[in-house]
This record gives C-alpha cells, sequence and structure tokens, in this order.
C-alpha cells in the first residue's frame, strides 16, 4: 500500500473535518504553523463550509458558558494574524444552512457579528475585511452588530470608518420591524446609549427615515417604551437625553407632550395651565401627556413626581387605557405603566395612588364612579406573584402607602376642622386656585398648614400638600405681605393694608413681587451702613467739640508736619511733643489726645483737609437722599411702570 499523499494528510479520520480545523480549535499554534508549513490548505472548507478563521470565530460562541481568558484571546488574535498571513480569505463567504440556495450565503465578517466575537471582528476589520459587504438577504455587518444587545461602539466606529452605509435598510424583520435603518435598530435596545446615537449621527444617518410602519427612529423609540426590557423585565422607558438627539416633530408628539419629556414642572406648568388645553389629549402614538411625565427616566426624582401630580389636579385620566408590549400584554392604564418601570417605579405608584383616593374621597359616587375596573383590581388585588412571577412587582400589601391606608388618612382629614373656621385639611389639599387664595389670606389656616410639616399630621400626603393650589397661594401670600411693607416703606406711605397698597401689589406676578422683596432688601442694608456711618459721625462730632475751632487746629497740624521735616532728630521732635502737651488743655487726658491724633494720621490720609471731610459728610447725606430717587434706574422698569400706572 502506497504512503499518504499530502493532500490525505490534511485530512481528519472522522467527519471530513481537516487538521488544520482541528489545530485551530485547539488553539495549537505549533501544530498550525507546521500544518501552513506543509502546505495546508488555509480556505479549506469543511462539508459545513467552515474555512479555519470560521473555526477559529464560532469557537467562542461554543465556548459562551466558559468565556475566554485574556490569554485565550490574544491567542485567538495571534493565529488568526498566522493564517490570514498564510492567505486566508477575509472575505470568504459561507452558506447559512445546508440545502439553502447556492446564493445564500454570509460574508465572514457578518458571521463574526452574528457570534458577536469583538476579537475576531477587529482582526478582520485591521487586516482589509470588507465593511460593505451584504448578506444575499440584504443585511450589512452593522445590521448585525447592532442587533446583539451588547455592542462594542469601537467596533461600530471601525464599521464607519471603513465606509459602511449608515443609512442602509435592512429588508428582513428585525426585532418584529423590517425596513429600518442603523438608527432603528440602536433604538431598539435597552441599552442604547447617547454616545451611539451621537456617532451615528455624526456618520450622516437620515434621522427622518422610516421603515416599514411608516415610522421615524424617533416614533418607533417612543413606541418601545412599553416593551419589556428582558435583562430585568421591566419596560424601558424614555430617556430624554437619547430622545432629544433625534427629537420628534410636534405634528407626532404635541407641545406639552413634549414638555414632559424635556422639561421641567415651571414650563410644563406654563403650558398645561393656558386656557382650552386638553389634559387627556393623545399624540400619533397614542399618548397622554401623563404617560410621558410617568415614563420619563427624570434626573430629579422631585422635578418628575411634581409634574405627575400638576397633570393628575388639572384633570389627568389615570383611567386611560394603553396599549402594553403590543400584541402580549393588550391594553393597561397607567397603574400597570408605574409598576413595570424600570427606575422609580416605587415613588410613581404611590402617587398615583394617592391620588386615585383623593378622586374617590372627592367623588359622590365613590369608587365605581372614579376608577376603572381595571385600576380597581390594581388597587384591590394585585399580588406580586400572580400574572407576573418574572416581573418584580411592588408588593402593594406591606407598602405604606397603599391605596387603603390613604383613604383613611383622607378621612382624617375631612374630620379636622381648622381653628374656629368649617374649612378642613382636605379643602385645603382640593381647593382650586380661586379657593386657595382665599383660604391663603386666613392666618389661622396658614398656621394650621405650617403644622402639617412641623408636627407630621399626615405623613402620607405630606409630600403632596408641598405641590397643591393652596402651597401656591401660601406662598404669595407670604411674597404678598413681605411686597406690601415693602412698598410703604419706598413710598413712605403708613399702612400696608391700604387697599392702595394691596391693590397695587396684587396686580404684580411672583417674579415682579421677588425683585421687590430684594430690592427693599438690598436697600434696606444700605439704610443700615449709612446709620452705622451717622453714629461715627455723631461721635466725630462730640469729639470735636473739644476743639475750639478744628480749622485753626488744622493749620497748626499743617505748621507741625511742616516744623517737623526740619527736626534733625526725635530728641528735637519729643521737645515739640511736650510742647504740643500742653496746649492740649482742651482733652481731659494725653490718651484721648493720641487717640485722636491715630485717627487724625489715618483720615488724613483719605482727605487732604477738613473741608474735603466735611464735603464727604456732606455728599453721604445728599446719597440718603437720593436712595429714593434711585428708584427709577435699579428697581426693574417693568414693575415700577405697574407701579406707577396703579398710582
Amino acid at each position: 500500500m502506497s504512503p499518504p499523499s499530502k493532500m490525505e494528510i490534511t485530512r481528519t479520520k472522522t467527519h471530513s473535518m481537516y487538521q488544520l480545523h482541528e489545530a485551530v480549535e485547539a488553539l495549537d499554534e505549533v501544530l498550525i504553523g507546521c500544518l501552513i508549513d506543509s502546505g495546508a490548505n488555509v480556505n479549506a472548507q469543511n462539508l459545513d463550509g467552515e474555512s479555519p478563521l470560521h473555526v477559529l470565530i464560532s469557537r467562542d460562541w461554543n465556548h459562551a458558558f466558559v468565556p475566554f481568558t485574556d490569554e485565550e484571546k490574544q491567542c485567538c488574535t495571534r493565529i488568526a494574524e498566522m493564517l490570514i498571513r498564510a492567505g486566508a480569505d477575509v472575505n470568504i463567504q459561507r452558506f447559512v444552512d445546508l440545502g439553502c440556495d447556492p446564493g445564500s450565503c454570509v460574508p465572514i465578517l457578518y458571521e463574526a457579528a452574528y457570534f458577536n466575537n469583538q476579537t475576531m471582528m477587529k482582526v478582520l476589520i485591521n487586516n482589509g475585511a470588507d465593511v460593505r459587504a451584504i448578506t444575499s438577504r440584504g443585511f450589512t455587518v452593522l445590521h448585525k452588530v447592532l442587533e446583539m444587545k451588547d455592542w462594542d461602539i469601537g467596533i461600530v466606529e471601525s464599521l464607519l470608518q471603513q465606509g459602511c452605509d449608515v443609512n442602509s435598510t435592512y429588508p428582513g424583520r428585525i426585532h418584529g420591524h423590517c425596513g429600518g435603518t442603523a438608527l432603528h435598530l440602536a433604538l431598539e435596545h435597552a441599552n442604547c446609549t447617547v454616545e451611539v446615537v451621537k456617532l451615528l449621527l455624526d456618520f450622516g444617518v437620515d434621522v427622518n427615515r422610516k421603515n416599514e410602519r411608516g415610522m421615524t427612529a424617533s416614533k418607533n423609540y417612543l413606541l418601545n417604551a412599553l416593551e419589556l426590557d428582558l435583562n430585568v423585565w421591566r419596560l424601558r422607558g424614555i430617556n430624554p437625553a437619547l430622545l432629544s438627539l433625534i427629537r420628534p416633530s410636534e405634528e407626532d408628539v404635541g407641545p406639552l407632550h413634549q414638555a414632559c419629556i424635556f422639561n421641567d414642572f415651571s414650563y410644563v406648568h406654563e403650558l398645561a395651565t393656558q386656557p382650552n388645553v386638553d389634559m387627556n389629549a393623545v399624540d400619533a402614538l397614542g399618548h397622554t401627556p401623563l404617560f410621558y411625565a410617568v415614563m420619563t427616566q427624570s434626573d430629579s426624582v422631585q422635578d418628575q413626581l411634581s409634574k405627575v401630580r400638576l397633570l393628575l389636579d388639572l384633570g389627568a385620566d389615570i383611567n386611560q387605557l394603553y396599549i402594553m408590549n403590543h400584541e402580549i400584554e393588550g391594553l393597561g392604564t397607567i397603574f400597570d405603566i408605574a409598576i413595570r418601570l424600570r427606575c422609580r417605579a416605587r415613588e410613581i405608584y404611590k402617587t398615583l395612588v394617592q391620588h386615585a383616593a383623593i378622586l374617590v374621597e372627592s367623588n359622590p359616587g365613590g369608587e365605581k364612579m372614579a376608577l376603572s375596573q381595571s385600576n380597581l383590581r390594581a388597587l384591590y388585588n394585585y399580588k406580586p406573584l400572580e400574572r407576573t412571577r418574572l416581573i418584580g412587582k411592588i408588593d402593594t400589601d406591606n407598602c405604606p402607602f397603599n391605596y387603603v391606608s390613604c383613604v383613611q388618612e383622607l378621612r382624617e382629614m375631612k374630620r379636622n376642622k381648622i381653628g374656629g373656621t368649617e374649612t378642613t385639611f382636605f379643602d385645603l389639599l382640593i381647593a382650586d386656585e380661586k379657593q386657595s387664595i382665599v383660604y391663603a389670606r386666613n392666618s389661622q389656616i396658614c398656621n394650621a398648614y405650617e403644622s402639617i410639616f412641623e408636627e407630621g399630621t399626615f405623613p402620607i400626603y405630606q409630600e403632596w400638600f408641598l405641590d397643591t393650589n393652596f402651597a401656591k397661594a401660601f406662598k404669595r401670600q407670604i411674597l404678598l405681605g413681605d411686597a406690601a411693607e415693602a412698598l410703604c416703606h419706598i413710598l413712605d406711605y403708613p399702612d400696608p393694608f391700604d387697599e392702595f397698597v394691596q391693590l397695587t401689589i396684587d396686580m404684580l406676578n411672583d417674579e415682579d413681587l421677588k425683585t421687590l422683596n430684594l430690592y427693599f432688601e438690598e436697600s434696606s442694608e444700605g439704610f443700615k451702613d449709612f446709620e452705622e456711618s451717622s453714629e461715627g459721625f455723631k461721635d466725630f462730632e462730640e469729639s470735636s467739640e473739644g476743639f475750639k475751632d478744628f480749622e485753626e487746629s488744622s493749620e497748626g497740624f499743617k505748621d507741625f508736619e511742616e516744623s517737623s521735616e526740619n527736626f534733625e532728630d526725635f530728641d528735637e521732635l519729643s521737645m515739640s511733643f511736650e510742647d504740643f502737651e500742653e496746649s492740649s488743655e482742651s482733652f481731659k487726658d494725653f490718651d484721648e489726645l493720641s487717640m485722636s491724633f491715630e485717627d487724625f494720621e489715618e483720615s488724613s490720609e483719605s482727605f487732604q483737609d477738613f473741608d474735603d471731610l466735611s464735603m464727604s459728610f456732606e455728599d453721604l447725606e445728599e446719597s440718603s437722599i437720593s436712595i429714593e430717587d434711585s428708584l427709577n434706574t435699579s428697581f426693574d422698569s417693568g414693575v415700577f411702570e405697574r407701579l406707577s400706572n396703579s398710582n
């Protein structure tokens, strides 16, 4: 029998594998080198269509439950470089499935992306692999990379730098959708970052390109906010920093809806309180402003909760139904959404439960009129381990803010009347703006309101009281009181409770009142400084009584200064001091004279003579007269104009 040929040496004894493939699978660098030197075909494909490079790429997948060490990754890189130097084709393709269409094949770089083998992808890209190559079904390498849940932004950047088409659309279904761009794919993932979106934008991705469902990337992102993040089994929510890069149009998402995503409480309040604003208007996706206030991942917990409370107070409907996870969950209310949120579920749920209890206690028809059957089931029958074993829901039975506790505290508010009035704490909680202004003018009610926070009377609703209409009226009443005193002081008017004063300050908004009070505080500090300086001058005037004629004495001092220049030594100067002591009969003792002389020397550095000092004193007196005149220039011209008009 003749010895085996060189080609037969390269064949394995089992399953038509090649020895080079086995050596690559074993990461045996020495054997690989020997086989290459012996002429092994580095592009040979086995019955599965795999070349040695394919084996190296899929090896990481085959050992997924035993992650590669850094040493093994470095070994894979060296072997890949060895095969490529020996002529391995970095653009080789293979059939995905046996028996498939001969034209149905994928490039090796795409397969590396499929196995999420980032080490091999870097090697292939650095050695000239075609990043523009597409599969027979029209998918690019970039599509496959962004389809994976934990992509490497460095790989994405390398693909784009090498010329991968950022706007190519995928024809097949990925995550249930067709025809999207790389941006659509990136935003499908809950772990999509601002950096990835910025990178795609830098390379010219079209934010207005629509998929086959007619969705832009931003609309698709908002629609997917109700998708479950399978990593934590929570709703993804909305990242405003990310969405701001691809801001949706107002045709798709209305101004108030967008304000609930991107803006703080003050701007939401400004839009929501405008005339004829519908709190329950739905946008092109079927979402309300309350939906976005709940779903947005705000940096400030308090700001987000204030938005939610504002919308609820203005009539946002908690019984509104939304499509939950599209085809899986069906319809759900804002309660179902809040409980599944990935972050701040507890705080949002608490706020909604508190509002539900307020609705019930405010509605003569009780629960059945105020709440839908879906919400009643959520409030009474919600168990953390029923229906949703995998979803970490809130155990409402053991929560300190459960629905029953909220109702009990509200009923306690109804029983407590404030002082000698017929007003209850519940009245303060639900009062509208006009009624709140009336309440805020009652000192008994204001004192009782402050006691809520000092004594912790109503712990469940304590934070809620901070966002009520009465809280705003109470703060304004404090501003009005300070402004009345400030205005009377500035205008030298005797009575801050006079009708003229009250009507005048009522014309000012909160910002004007703050400006007026701030101006008065600053001017008051100036008056205090002036009074202190006046007392100093009084002391000076009293001390000047010891001088018969200060002008004459100042001339003597001038002579003294001139004569001091002619003293040859300190002894002569001492003699002059002795003479001067004798002339100090008007002073009680020499210590007072020394102090006066020291004070004079210090003052003489700023004033050339007493005339200058006198003029400065006169200027200071004149400046006190001009403080009132400076109101025209220092104070806000708009405020002053309104004050003038009221006069």
